[in-house]
């Protein structure tokens, strides 16, 4: 319940309103107070008897609004020297900001309003005045993306709505998702621009503050694809300039695997006759299925991802099989799931990108040295159980690593030619094969099911280790090297780490970093250690080059995202013994992302493993 206040303050209130009610030169105040609206805030306001006054007093604390378009934290935000003057925000609009041209708040742009209309500056009370007295009811537009007259027409409930078209949009037409005219569609601007859903506004007050200035597109363009066809088209259209183009595609997600043996869909290739990826227990999840490779003909690729958009859907098995899942995330950042469930691409489109046939051995996370080495290795060896022929090359990125370069090449038993092609640009592909996932790590954030349902096919990673492994020259009886491989970034760091470090290089350790060291040389270190060490992090992948036998201990923090037992995974394919050691987060972070916090461990808890 709002108190009644007291007659002092109202006393003070009812000073500043005569005082400003008496300057026959300034805005009069009932020209933005909406008394009746003002009511409709909060709890208990209908019973205040003197609304103007409660504003006066008490509204900037609360937060409350004089006006459907006079935005009090907006104004106060917007101008810090109001704000650091203990200034009421109307009262100073009143007495000096109208005059100065300053905003009532995002969706009036005072200074855009006066230069449209330059009679405004004519008007007692300024550019909002003038709008409210007469500007809206003539059809003047408030900013220059609002449209006061398609508005009206576009939404005929307007016009018995008691106030005007923009205060109509304010309080009730953009929570229903309505445009504010033609040159801003709300739905595909978030879509379009996924950091938008961060903004603490609406989606058309960051375009109106910073999303214009930026020159972010706020409606649909000619290259913002809604069907795969016009986008094939576009690529096979006539080179007029070799620039590219940002361009988007929204279309419903689906897997190649539903395309098998459909018309016009996907050939099955190979399918093997049973699953060899290892999880957390015995019982599998669901994905990945029985590995396959299909044939797609005249498919469409999307570079440095494994997106596919075949038969009027993007396709994406891992996608397709977690859409429900709530915690599992998608992994490529240039794709979104929009209100309508569609998945929406955002990538370079260059005219006449034609390839004639290819293995695709692409992923979003091809750069990451574990998900390199665990899930497209992998997928290698599966190409290679199908028999594919032999002059059909394996498509990967061409900003790949130098080191996931050199694993492919050893890796690459038949020495299959290699394509690489430019990462975030779509293809059109003749003779598109597609090896399945064998491997599936989920992206999971919220310690929730998915986390759980990661695998790994440890006999085929096992396969394309050893391949990589016979192409280093090994030292043989050298193996007595004890390693901490520590880890670099401003991700997961260990707080301890010089006191941890100092007590292993007591002991022994060899205290190494692997950032800047090649494969080979990664790969010698590790083979020849009996003891690693190590946070996680890409460096640990290393794990997979050691001897039958190694101790492999891990150091993570205690958050319940961690999926460390994608670490003992790891270890079986080299059949090292892999332990984990856990400590408390530094609460560094607490975000969606807080598996990335920082923490500590307790050295001795180490040491006693050793």
């Amino acid at each position: 319940m709002i108190m009644p206040l007291t007659r002092k303050l109202k006393s003070i209130a009812r000073g500043f309103v005569n005082k400003l009610t008496a300057n026959a030169k300034g805005p009069a105040i009932a020209d933005f107070f909406d008394a009746d609206w003002y009511r409709t805030q909060a709890p208990g306001l209908d019973s205040v008897k003197d609304p103007l006054a409660h504003y006066l007093a008490k509204g900037v604390e609360l937060n409350l609004n004089p006006h459907p378009l006079f935005d009090t934290g907006w104004y106060l935000r917007q101008y810090p020297d109001v704000a650091s003057a203990g200034l009421n925000p109307l009262l100073h609009y009143i007495d000096s900001g109208a005059k100065e041209g300053r905003s009532p708040s995002a969706y009036f742009d005072a200074p855009w309003y006066t230069r449209k209309y330059p009679f405004a500056s004519l008007t007692k009370g300024g550019a909002l005045a003038h709008f409210l007295h007469s500007g809206a009811r003539t059809g003047c537009n408030p900013n220059p993306y609002f449209d006061t007259t398609w508005y009206q027409a576009r939404y005929p409930e307007v016009e018995s709505f008691a106030r005007d078209a923009l205060s109509h949009f304010v309080l009730v037409g953009e929570r229903a998702g309505y445009q504010p005219g033609p040159s801003f569609d709300p739905r595909w601007y978030v879509m379009r621009n996924p950091d938008v859903a961060q903004w603490s506004g609406t989606p058309f007050t960051h375009y109106l503050m910073t999303g214009a200035r930026e020159n972010r597109a706020a409606v649909r363009g000619a290259f913002d694809f809604q069907t795969g066809a016009a986008l094939a088209r576009q690529l096979a259209a006539p080179i007029v300039s070799a620039e590219s183009i940002r361009a988007t595609l929204e279309l419903p997600v689906g897997s190649v695997q539903d395309l098998i043996g459909k018309p016009d869909g996907a050939k099955l290739i190979y399918l093997a006759t049973a699953r060899s990826a290892e999880g957390l227990s015995d019982t599998l999840a669901p994905y990945p299925g029985l590995p396959y490779v299909a044939l797609l003909h005249d498919a469409l690729a999307l570079g440095g991802t494994r997106y596919i958009v075949a038969g009027e859907k993007i396709r994406h098995d891992e996608t397709a099989a977690f859409r429900n899942v709530k915690d599992a995330a998608i992994k490529y950042y240039r794709a979104n799931v929009t209100s309508t469930g569609n998945l929406m691409l955002n990538f370079q489109l260059k005219p006449a990108n034609w390839l004639d046939a290819g293995i695709d051995l692409m992923h979003e996370y091809s750069n990451n040295y574990f998900h390199f080495v665990a899930e497209t290795l992998p997928r290698m060896i599966l190409a290679e159980e199908a028999g594919l022929p032999a002059d059909v090359p394996y498509i990967v990125e061409r900003d790949l690593h130098d080191n996931m370069s050199m694993l492919l090449a050893m890796a690459n038993a038949s020495a299959r030619p290699i394509l690489p092609i430019e990462s975030d640009t779509m293809y059109r592909v003749g003779a598109l094969y597609i090896p399945s996932d064998v491997t599936s790590v989920v992206d999971s954030y919220e310690a929730g099911y998915a986390g759980r349902l990661s695998c790994l096919d440890v006999p085929r990673i096992r396969t394309a280790v050893a391949r990589c492994k016979a192409a280093v020259p090994s030292r043989g009886a050298a193996r007595k090297r004890k390693i901490y491989a520590g880890r670099s970034g401003g991700l997961r760091q260990l707080t301890n780490q010089q006191e941890l470090e100092g007590a292993l290089a007591a002991r022994g350790f060899e205290i190494i970093r692997t950032d800047g060291l090649d494969i080979k040389t990664q790969i010698t270190i590790f083979r020849d250690a009996e003891v690693i060490i190590a946070p996680t992090g890409a460096q640990l992948t290393n794990v997979v080059w050691a001897e039958p036998g190694t101790q492999v201990i891990v150091l993570a923090s205690d958050h319940p995202s961690h999926q460390l037992y994608l670490w003992e995974l790891l270890g079986r394919v080299s059949q090292a013994h892999v332990r984990c050691v856990v400590g408390p987060r530094a609460f560094v972070r607490n975000d969606k992302y807080s598996v990335h916090d920082d923490y500590s461990i307790n050295v001795q808890n180490v040491l006693d493993l050793i």
